[in-house]
């Protein structure tokens, strides 16, 4: 299952958020690479990095799992 990780305020206001013809493409190259080719960066079960990345994997049962980087 994709770990639940928590959204700190302090990391989400860092990025701007996407345009919508942006995350729409992000999307469509998730789903068309079926990887995420940019890591999701977590602390402690806190999402640093990969925001859009993270709610638009949160869509799709298929994305499950992701491979864990060592």
């Amino acid at each position: 299952m994709l770990q639940h990780l928590t959204i700190g305020p302090e990391f989400a206001g860092k990025i701007s958020p996407l345009r919508e013809e942006e995350r729409k493409q992000l999307e469509e190259n998730i789903l068309a690479d079926g990887v995420v080719i940019n890591s999701l960066i977590s602390w402690n079960g806190v999402l640093v990095d990969g925001h859009n990345r993270y709610h638009i994997l949160q869509q799709y049962p298929e994305f499950s799992s992701l491979p864990r980087r060592k």
